[in-house]
């Protein structure tokens, strides 16, 4: 089901649901994360996979992202953060690693589009992000699509071993919704730098 710019192939955790509207998500987050922080965003770029040309878009001008996140207040930022920098997208969610792994399945057979770029958290439940974009760099279907790591650890080990497995960047979820924006730009920074 899609509501807005977000697809949903299944309900939310949370006790918020593929109808929550923006928000109750919005709410239902600010009451866990949002606060002011003099923490800064760690924000690292990574060396791009193999390119490959960017595939058809799903209409003229509109970007397909695959995100891969179980919190529901993330996708709403995630949401809010491509909005913020113009960017068109048509977001399809999958809210644990299974649902993702069963996507790339899916891609492979043909029966849906490669999407422009994904974005994974590493901490999944069912089948964790490390595994999903090792997975992703065997395929021949979608070997080549940019992931931007999007997660809450810091560890340099984590950093190191999807440096290793080809992400595209590495943004960790900053706690301050201003800096939380800047995702947005990354992801128009990437396509922008496959299509040229």
């Amino acid at each position: 089901m899609c509501q807005g710019a977000v697809c949903h192939e299944s309900g939310m955790n949370s006790g918020l649901n593929e109808r929550s509207t923006d928000a109750e998500v919005s709410h239902a987050f600010m009451g866990e994360r949002l606060v002011t922080s003099t923490e800064q965003p760690s924000v690292q770029f990574l060396a791009s996979p193999q390119p490959n040309p960017v595939s058809q878009r799903a209409s003229v001008g509109t970007l397909r992202v695959a995100l891969a996140e179980d919190n529901p207040g993330d996708v709403f930022l995630v949401r809010e953060a491509l909005a913020f920098h113009n960017v068109k997208a048509q977001l399809t969610v999958k809210t644990d690693g299974e649902e993702m792994l069963h996507f790339i399945q899916r891609i492979e057979s043909g029966d849906v589009p490669c999407p422009d770029v994904v974005l994974l958290d590493l901490n999944l439940p069912k089948y964790g992000g490390e595994a999903l974009l090792k997975r992703m760099r065997e395929s021949p279907a979608c070997n080549g699509v940019p992931v931007v790591i999007v997660t809450s650890s810091d560890s340099p080990k984590d950093r190191q071993t999807a440096a290793q497995l080809g992400a595209s960047s590495y943004f960790r979820k900053p706690t301050d919704f201003d800096e939380f924006l800047k995702l947005g730009a990354i992801v128009k920074s990437i396509v922008n730098d496959r299509i040229d």
